[in-house]
């Protein structure tokens, strides 16, 4: 089995800290027949909870566990099961080689421990001066991008090109995956201005197409599209219609999408066996354009972990903020920025577009009007400016509005520099 738990807010009463235990996680994954599940919410007395594991898992790895957390090896785990009624839940370092021996004892406990946000203890460092791993030679107008679980990143072309790359790995040329290169159209096999892509667990690959006013699904590695999500062709406000499609995001069981339908001013929500034409559920803004609490402002970048956090995260374009917003929920919360005015301090958003959050729900947020990626530390409206200088420009420290942003397996980040024509990694420091 695979040793993974987390606490959550209240367990028998009493306050908890989030904690994780894993070993070896991917490979683990790959084999075990059940997990503890992380967070577990919601949880039996003892505080754990046993699962199935789920594919998807695999793909969200890296979004349940940063680098950094505790790990235990697959014989603590064993032992955790055997004797849970009986076990201490705290947060925890890695046992010492004795305490992995099963025991007898009835008071089984471990050491406990601080888990510190790396965003308030100088932990989130980045090289500043990017490294280009594509270039206005391979590609015209990068707008979003995409990492699966092997670290090979997705991006999206938007103009003039319409398509969208892959890139393996340590790879230097970036192959074709969706769309017509210089052919923009409405037909399966191309695409009029894309958006955002994502991969799925089952290696099934969605593209937003906006002048198309849909989604498109590849299956597994083909390069003919299917129409989901929108008519083909047709803007328009009604629940099976998009007016047009920004960024989206997936639950953490891949169950719904949530698209920024950023001309129409809401978010919409999707099962993912949708076909062209089905209603969709408003679960974000939807009462036009404006910068109250109950709408969105030309909603784009969206994130959502919802094995953390019952939030959507959403970048308003035109309304310089970013809202914290319950799926169905009728109004949301401004986290960052302030509503309807765009400035370049450490408090202000200039258009933000790509949006991060990490599992101690700190914010990356793309500030493309002020050519820079601002962190929000968790429940602080003051960002640090961790890449970019503040001012467009071309050199290897600086951004040109720049759009999407992701992070590999070793929390080095890419940014979508659009501006540029590339796309910059930052090393973690």
């Amino acid at each position: 089995m695979i040793c993974l738990t987390g606490l959550a807010e209240q367990i028998n009463g009493s306050s908890s800290k989030i904690w994780p235990m894993n070993g070896s996680i991917y490979e683990f994954l790959k084999q075990c027949d059940s997990f503890l599940q992380f967070p577990a919410m919601p949880v039996h007395s003892t505080g754990v909870r046993f699962f199935n594991e789920k594919p998807y898992l695999r793909q969200k790895i890296n979004e349940f566990f940063p680098p950094g957390y505790p790990w235990y090896n697959q014989q603590f785990c064993d032992f955790i099961k055997r004797g849970l009624n009986n076990f201490s839940i705290g947060e925890a370092n890695e046992p010492s080689t004795s305490s992995l021996t099963p025991t007898t004892t009835t008071n089984t406990s471990i050491s406990a421990t601080t888990l510190v946000n790396p965003c308030t203890s100088g932990g989130y460092r980045w090289n500043t001066t990017g490294i280009t791993i594509l270039n206005s030679t391979q590609i015209t107008s990068p707008a979003h991008l995409f990492l699966d679980v092997n670290d090979t990143l997705y991006v999206v072309d938007e103009y003039a090109n319409s398509v969208i790359w892959k890139l393996p790995k340590n790879a230097v040329d970036p192959i074709l995956v969706a769309g017509q290169v210089l052919s923009r159209g409405p037909n399966s096999s191309q695409l009029n201005f894309p958006q955002a892509v994502y991969l799925d667990s089952e290696q099934n690959l969605y593209v937003t197409d906006y002048y198309n006013y849909r989604v498109q699904k590849y299956i597994n590695g083909s390069n003919i599209g299917m129409t989901i999500i929108g008519i083909n062709g047709t803007a328009g406000t009604a629940s099976n219609m998009l007016g047009g499609p920004r960024y989206l995001c997936f639950d953490s069981t891949e169950t719904y999408m949530y698209i920024t339908d950023a001309d129409n001013h809401r978010i919409l929500r999707f099962q993912l066996n949708s076909t062209s034409g089905t209603n969709g559920h408003i679960v974000a803004g939807g009462n036009g354009a404006g910068n109250g609490g109950t709408q969105l402002n030309y909603p784009w970048g969206i994130d959502y972990l919802s094995s953390v956090s019952s939030y959507l995260y959403i970048t308003n374009f035109s309304g310089h903020t970013v809202m914290q917003w319950a799926p169905g929920n009728t109004s949301g919360i401004f986290i960052a920025g302030t509503p309807g005015v765009s400035g370049s301090n450490d408090t202000l958003l200039n258009n933000p577009i790509g949006i991060k959050i990490d599992t101690y729900l700190n914010i990356f947020v793309v500030d493309y009007g002020n050519s820079r990626v601002q962190l929000f530390c968790n429940n602080n409206q003051t960002a640090t400016t961790i890449i970019g200088t503040g001012a467009p420009g071309a050199g290897a420290k600086q951004l040109n509005n720049p759009r999407g942003i992701v992070f590999d397996s070793l929390m080095n980040m890419y940014i979508a520099d659009s501006g540029n024509q590339r796309v910059q990694k930052y090393l973690k420091l």
